[in-house]
């Protein structure tokens, strides 16, 4: 059974909201009890629930990596392997969760991207050199939550970088970049 604030709380001789209030760095309690909180949960192992942080944060703490799938099963690029290891560096440091798919289900012909966007699972969504359609595009920005994806051209240089966030959109130029 995961262990709960209420355990935590249990276990200090506190009230769970003191122990949410000193687990989220929020104030309103001594530095000696959030010390003493802090420990115990470190010393028990303790994570957040992800789908209860979601309730009361409307975050779920994850981004979306697609790909394409040919490139995938074969062997990357040197630049795609390389964009790979940063992309996971920075989620990892920002304590970001990924979730990695292709553009569409191979048995069910479904957009993935759609999929992982409706069900909630994700906050935004970064595209490496997936054939991503037009729809789904426009889906992206219709569902206000940030997506970045490259534009290529057939000489395998990477065009532009395209960032959308809410109704901002930014275009990087990136003209002869290898991809």
């Amino acid at each position: 059974m995961q262990l709960t604030i209420k355990d935590i709380a249990r276990i200090a001789g506190v009230s769970h909201s003191t122990v949410s209030r000193c687990l989220n760095n929020k104030g309103g309690c001594s530095e000696d009890t959030c010390l003493r909180i802090k420990k115990i949960s470190s010393e028990l192992g303790f994570e957040f629930n992800a789908n209860a942080r979601s309730l009361s944060t409307a975050k779920t703490g994850t981004i979306g990596i697609i790909f394409d799938e040919d490139d995938y099963e074969n062997t990357l690029h040197p630049f795609t392997m390389g964009f790979q290891k940063h992309i996971r560096r920075s989620l990892e440091r920002a304590d970001l969760d990924t979730i990695i798919t292709f553009s569409r289900n191979r048995i069910t012909e479904t957009d993935n991207v759609v999929k992982l966007v409706n069900k909630g699972k994700v906050d935004g969504v970064i595209i490496i050199k997936a054939d991503i359609s037009h729809s789904t595009i426009n889906f992206l920005r219709k569902s206000k939550i940030p997506f970045v994806f490259p534009i290529s051209c057939r000489t395998g240089h990477l065009m532009m970088l395209t960032v959308s966030y809410r109704s901002c959109q930014r275009r990087l130029s990136c003209r002869g970049t290898s991809c």
